[in-house]
């Protein structure tokens, strides 16, 4: 694993990877197992001096690689994309052994990954292309993309291989150089990852890996850098909020995807038993209810609510916890022992105020929580208000449509919501109402959400979307 061999007590370590070599810090940090609580691996806590050594980097990258030509971009995306696949299981079982992430889901990660980077190489020639804008008498204005410069992407564990790899390589197609800070739950596939693009021929500096379990004071060095010209992150709210705040006062360039409601409204017509399939499918069978593509709560019409939550108990008792390296484990450990907290303490909360607890709620030992339903849950428990922490899926009824509509979009929406009803012109109603960028409608939808519905698809008019947030646009005008 291209890791250096001088660990603690013989555990591996792993350097974060700047310009593109390992690179040592003082200050080391564990990656523990969820599933099993042991320390696999050892991995270097890069502080200021390493940040300011990956801007140096970035900067030293950064003009060779913007203005070579997009052909050559496309070859070395395709060689990454080549490893990838040959390293695919490498990388499965690396996200399964730092996350908990069932071995199953991980390699669909995988597979949606190389689906990305082929597309991003597919397009990378459109990324150097002029078009004349305007035309006054004998003047043509023109607009030319360029790349933004240096992209730091800041990456969440729960997608530690699909949202590098989106991050990275739109990034990389439009000239880009990107210095990633991935989760400290989650850098060893990031560093497996910037080790792939060397092979492939990535040029120095152009991808490296700047590993913390401090992160704020280390990003704070990028944000108040004037090298930096855009800011990308995945995951909380709360630091989400953070980086706008920052990247403001900087004048900097950022896009956020962050945690938020992903509810499923279940209507009185609805096919119950496919719902049920569905509805477990896109909650507990989705890195145990902690990927930002589970759904988080389960609006159902009171008339069919008993009815649906029987099936959903039964399925949710019928599934198997336990080694997420068994290919036939669909649940494993929540993360961490915080997440594990405040999973109970939501729980606890719901029941001391009123509602029923319909399967699971006991702790079976470790970080291992099962599959739990809670019913008759009101909007205002914290199990509700908070972010998503485990496998637990809330249940709120309703008899209105439009007042579920109402409790479903009273918070910060997130990447998807579901509606089951065989009604189908209601059904786009809602999905329209809901006002989601993506609206599974009988369908419990993809294990990880679709990369082109998320980059505006294959369609997209020049340069493609998912180059858009990685471009400007420079105006020039030319005289006859």
């Amino acid at each position: 694993m291209n890791a250096a061999q001088n660990g603690v007590g013989g555990i591996r370590l792993w350097h974060a990877r700047l310009a593109g070599v390992p690179a040592c810090a003082r200050q080391v940090f564990p990656v523990v197992n969820p599933s099993t609580g042991l320390v696999i691996a050892h991995v270097t806590s890069c502080g200021r001096q390493e940040a300011l050594l990956a801007l140096e980097g970035a900067s030293h990258g950064l003009l060779a690689w913007s203005r070579r030509d997009t052909e050559s971009r496309r070859a070395i995306l395709t060689r990454w994309r080549d490893l990838i696949c040959a390293n695919a299981d490498r990388l499965a079982t690396t996200m399964t052994l730092e996350t908990g992430k069932p071995i199953r889901e991980a390699r669909g990660e995988v597979a949606d990954a190389l689906e990305f980077v082929s597309y991003c190489a597919d397009i990378a020639g459109l990324a150097d292309n002029s078009t004349v804008v305007s035309q006054h008498g004998l003047r043509q204005v023109h607009a030319r993309a360029r790349p933004v410069g240096t992209v730091v992407s800041v990456t969440n564990w729960c997608q530690p291989v699909l949202t590098v790899v989106r991050c990275s390589a739109a990034a990389l197609a439009a000239g880009c150089v990107v210095i990633l800070k991935p989760s400290s739950h989650a850098p060893l596939t990031a560093i497996t990852l910037a080790d792939l693009w060397v092979e492939a021929g990535g040029p120095v500096g152009t991808l490296q890996v700047v590993t913390t379990d401090d992160p704020i004071a280390t990003v704070d060095v990028f944000l108040s850098d004037l090298r930096v010209g855009m800011v990308t992150f995945t995951g909380s709210n709360d630091v989400g909020q953070y980086l706008g705040r920052k990247c403001a006062d900087a004048r900097k360039a950022l896009t956020l995807e962050v945690d938020g409601q992903t509810p499923i409204l279940v209507l009185p017509d609805a096919d119950l038993e496919r719902a049920a399939d569905g509805i477990i499918a896109s909650t507990f069978m989705r890195n145990a209810g902690q990927d930002c593509t589970s759904a988080s709560r389960l609006y159902v019409h009171e008339r069919v609510a008993e009815r649906l939550l029987a099936l959903l108990s039964a399925r949710a008792a019928a599934l198997r916890s336990g080694d997420p390296l068994d290919p036939d484990t669909q649940i494993g450990p929540v993360v961490d022992s915080v997440s594990l907290v405040m999973t109970r303490e939501q729980i606890s909360d719901a029941l001391d105020n009123g509602a029923r607890l319909v399967v699971g709620g006991t702790h079976k030992g470790g970080l291992h929580f099962p599959p739990t339903i809670v019913d008759k849950v009101h909007a205002d428990m914290s199990i509700v208000t908070q972010g998503r922490s485990g496998p637990v899926l809330p249940v709120l009824r309703f008899v209105d449509v439009d007042d579920a509509i109402e409790l479903a979009t009273s918070t910060a929406r997130g990447g998807a919501a579901w509606v089951w009803t065989k009604d189908l012109d209601q059904a786009q109603r809602i999905a329209h109402d809901l006002g989601y960028a993506n609206v599974w409608i009988n369908d419990a939808g993809r294990a990880s959400t679709d990369p082109f519905a998320l980059t505006g698809g294959r369609m997209s008019m020049w340069p493609p979307a998912c180059l858009n947030p990685y471009m400007k646009a420079t105006r020039f005008t030319m005289a006859a």
